[in-house]
C-alpha cells in the first residue's frame, strides 16, 4: 500500500510478480487501489488492475475506488461496469432467457431473434479499455 500510495509503479510491479496480496487492506477496509486512485496515481492504478485487482472492493465505509478519486476520468475508469450488467467479465453476452433452454437461430434475415449468447472480441484488453486514454491530472 505505501507503494501505492506514494505512486512507485515500478515497486508496485515488481511486488506484485513477487506474489503481494493485491487484494489486502488497511484497517480501514482500503486497498492498494483505493490510495493510488485517491492520490490520482494514474499509472499505479493500470498496474494494480492489469495484477487483478478488484475495482468494486468497499472500504469500511461501503466506498468503492472510483469515489474516493478527485481525477475525472480515473473516476470513469474504475466505475464497475453497472451500465453493462449483460456482459459478463469473460466477455459472454448473457440475457435473461438463457436459462429457458431455447435457442435462437442463428440466421441473419430481417424479423429473425438474435443468438442469445455471442462472443466479444475486444481489440483491447478489458483492464486496458478504460485506462489508456487517462492522463495524469495537470
Amino acid at each position: 500500500m505505501f507503494a501505492s500510495y506514494h505512486g512507485h509503479r515500478e515497486l508496485v510491479e515488481i511486488l506484485l510478480d513477487m506474489g503481494a496480496n493485491v487484494h489486502a487492506t488497511d484497517r480501514n477496509d482500503w486497498t492498494s487501489l483505493h490510495w493510488a486512485a485517491q492520490r490520482g496515481h494514474v499509472d499505479v492504478v493500470c498496474a494494480l488492475l492489469k495484477g487483478g485487482a478488484n475495482r468494486r472492493a468497499k472500504d469500511a465505509h461501503g466506498n468503492m475506488p472510483y469515489m474516493v478519486t478527485q481525477h475525472t476520468e480515473l473516476a470513469e475508469a474504475l466505475r464497475p461496469d453497472a451500465y453493462y450488467p449483460e456482459i459478463l467479465s469473460n466477455g459472454v453476452v448473457s440475457t435473461d432467457e438463457e436459462e429457458d433452454g431455447e435457442e435462437a437461430s442463428s440466421s441473419s434475415e430481417p424479423g429473425t431473434p438474435i443468438p442469445k449468447r455471442q462472443t466479444i472480441t475486444p481489440s483491447t484488453p478489458p483492464a486496458r479499455l478504460a485506462t489508456d486514454e487517462i492522463s495524469a491530472p495537470a
